[in-house]
């Protein structure tokens, strides 16, 4: 259990913490969820989709956007099959999901890929306006780097992820008290402040600032 090992009150105080709740993943209280980053699933290229042109997962599915959509493959672990999940259990129903992906797969012909960088190259250069099922992790740098795109929010939502910011201990760790003080102090402001200024990605810690590219996931 991770819990025990976490001393430091600004980070057990869970007012500290977005929902003023310690982001455990499980029951046991073995592993934590430091950062918070949103997700809409779509992606627009700014110069070519207006800001609220689309609306809705359902707007994807007009005449306008025929031949003009690439999403990451929904068969494959990963942020495709993520969208999948959030269309099936957070939006529709499966059967509802379903169908609305026959949809864009054979009347929009939707064009698949497994390579999150180039889906995002694509959408920069305007080859397809639109992406679906992004991995915001590239995302950021393309975003630092001026290009052209941005995350579309829409009524039905997105999801809210802690991508690669996720922590746990090992049952019989070499230090345990290297381990520990390590923990307590990624955990903290002055931690999260240097893990997410590297990464890139927002924390959910409340008194972390989010600035620069990655204000896109907030």
């Amino acid at each position: 259990p991770l819990e025990p090992a976490l001393v430091v009150p600004e980070v057990t105080d869970p007012k500290m913490w977005f929902n003023e709740v310690m982001p455990y993943f499980d029951k046991d209280r073995t592993g934590i969820g430091f950062l918070s980053q949103y997700n809409s699933c779509v992606l627009r290229n700014t110069e070519m989709v207006k800001e609220g042109e689309i609306s809705s997962y359902s707007d994807l599915l007009k005449p306008q956007w025929k031949d003009k959509v690439v999403m990451i493959d929904p068969s494959i672990p990963g942020s495709g099959n993520a969208f999948f999940a959030t269309l099936s259990f957070g939006v529709w129903s499966v059967e509802e999901a379903s169908k609305w992906f026959r949809q864009m797969l054979k009347e929009q012909n939707v064009t698949l890929t497994r390579d999150s960088r180039l889906q995002l190259e694509w959408v920069a250069r305007g080859k397809y306006p639109v992406g679906l099922g992004v991995n915001t992790d590239p995302l950021i740098n393309f975003v630092a780097q001026g290009a052209p795109v941005a995350q579309q929010k829409v009524k039905e939502g997105g999801f809210v992820t802690t991508s690669i910011g996720g922590a746990g201990l090992l049952n019989k760790p070499p230090h345990p008290n290297a381990a520990m003080v390590f923990m307590n102090w990624l955990l903290s402001r002055e931690g999260q402040i240097a893990f997410t200024s590297g990464f890139g990605g927002p924390s959910a810690r409340k008194d972390v600032k989010v600035e620069g590219a990655y204000a896109i996931l907030t």
